[in-house]
């Protein structure tokens, strides 16, 4: 299995047991890259992966990040962006 598809799992499987939930803020491509001992491409990949299958969502600034939205745990997408305006930090 690649470097992608274990890192892109192991954000799947914590989504999905609820240990990133709707709205919470996924680690920075840096962060994800120095505590996984990956590439950023790896890291990249395995985030737009992530994205494909609707787990996570990217948005641009001003609260720029990949952000958890799990299908299985939102009545829509909406109601995630919602959630994490209200925790993102003002500037």
């Amino acid at each position: 299995m690649s470097k992608t598809s274990q890192l892109s799992q192991r954000f799947r499987h914590a989504i999905e047991q609820g240990h990133l939930r709707p709205g919470d803020r996924m680690p920075s491509l840096r962060k994800l890259c120095l505590d996984h001992k990956v590439s950023i491409t790896t890291a990249q990949r395995a985030y737009a992966e992530l994205e494909k299958q609707g787990l996570i969502e990217s948005l641009p600034a001003p609260v720029s990040g990949c952000w958890a939205c799990p299908r299985c745990r939102c009545a829509s997408r909406r109601r995630c962006r919602t959630t994490r305006a209200s925790s993102a930090p003002s500037t």
